[in-house]
């Protein structure tokens, strides 16, 4: 048996000594003459010796969902910090944030006119100063050397470089990946979001779609958790005679429901009132702040019940961390070592109970809604006229 586990242990990670637990060729040697001299047989030894997992290797796979805390299987807990809740069909949505842009090509496009080509889905960007003082706080392998990026939307096109790249014994392929993370796009969308100033946002006038004399008001609200951190976000369009919640939708709905980013607007230079734009304001960010903390509030009631069984859930995990560490102090006992054990297995409950108290005030605090909404106007889209 003792052959079988080295024999195993070498195909898996190289490294025998740890089924022993044991990082010396001399403590290996003794430890097995003990158990021989001793009369254990191979199955006891066997199981005294087999790895236990540790309460950080169970935590950490709670923590990603990936099995239960009771029966070590795949459950549907979900990762803390994803969305977990079900849509309308039963499903999980993970689709992309939602965007008035086709793509994320369409969008470094429109924002910057540069040389895109959409049949090949590339563009290609001369790097101005201040994306060339961002790039320098990253590895300089990644960098172009002459400040001129290549950017790909095409998986393909992209997995043809990195495998090319492979072959030459690059450090970085010559072309970059364009998705919302790139860093060329983190550094447009901070450029764009610099266009406006404090206390200022963009009036779209003229908008297809809008009423003649209309003005719909863009709002974005966070709801923040204990630890600071947004725990809830909308976006939302309310019309600037809105009196109550049934006047706000989302602006996933009003931006379909007038067709909004489906066709170019025209700059048709029409005047704006924005004094009557700004003297419905306060009005418009209090009804903001209502939808918002009403979804913050219906949010944490569904929140609740998957805070309650992550907390369920570590519990038993906790419970049968306990259980083991006592089973392990019993088998010691009848080896006559109580002393040592009795030492080594109040250290390891003092350890389990630190890194649950720890781990269960980590999950009120992450997933427990704290403060007010934080809401801001985005922009104000206008129709043919000025708004009445």
């Amino acid at each position: 048996m003792l052959i079988e586990k080295d024999e195993q242990a070498h195909r898996d990670i190289g490294d025998p000594s740890v089924f022993m637990n044991q990082y010396d060729v001399n403590d290996e040697e003794k430890l097995t003459r003990d158990a021989i001299a001793d009369g254990e047989s191979a199955e006891d030894f066997d199981s005294r010796l087999t790895p236990e997992t540790s309460e950080g290797d169970e935590l950490m796979a709670l923590f990603l969902g990936t099995v239960s805390a009771n029966t070590g299987d795949t459950d549907d807990l979900g990762a803390l910090g994803q969305s977990s809740r079900p849509d309308q069909d039963g499903q999980h949505d993970d689709s992309a944030p939602e965007s008035l842009f086709a793509s994320d090509l369409a969008y470094v496009d429109a924002a910057l006119a540069p040389r895109a080509d959409r049949e090949s889905q590339t563009l290609t960007l001369d790097a101005p100063a201040d994306l060339q003082a961002r790039f320098r706080q990253a590895p300089s392998e990644i960098r172009p050397k002459d400040w001129r990026f290549v950017l790909t939307a095409d998986r393909s096109t992209m997995e043809a470089h990195i495998a090319e790249s492979r072959r030459q014994e690059s450090d970085w392929p010559q072309v970059h990946y364009l998705w919302r993370l790139n860093p060329v796009v983190e550094w447009l969308n901070d450029r764009m979001l610099a266009t406006f100033g404090r206390h200022e946002a963009p009036v779209l006038a003229g908008v297809p779609g809008l009423l003649q004399g209309e003005a719909v008001f863009v709002v974005t609200g966070q709801v923040a958790n204990r630890k600071g951190q947004p725990l809830v976000t909308e976006w939302i369009a309310i019309p600037s005679w809105g009196s109550d919640a049934t006047d706000v939708e989302p602006f996933e709905e009003f931006a379909d429901r007038i067709g909004l980013g489906s066709t170019p607007i025209a700059n048709v230079g029409a005047e704006v009132d924005v004094e009557q734009l700004t003297a419905v304001l306060p009005e418009v960010v209090e009804l903001g702040r209502m939808w918002v903390g009403d979804e913050a509030r219906r949010f944490q009631t569904r929140m609740e019940a998957e805070r309650d069984c992550e907390l369920d859930a570590l519990a038993a995990l906790q419970d049968r961390r306990r259980k083991q560490i006592e089973a392990r102090r019993e088998r010691s006992h009848q080896l006559q070592i109580a002393g040592i054990a009795n030492w080594r297995a109040d250290a390891e409950l003092d350890e389990v109970e630190e890194a649950f108290s720890d781990y269960c005030g980590w999950v009120e605090d992450t997933m427990t809604i704290a403060g007010a909404p934080q809401v801001s106007v985005v922009a104000v889209l206008t129709g043919r006229d000025d708004p009445a």
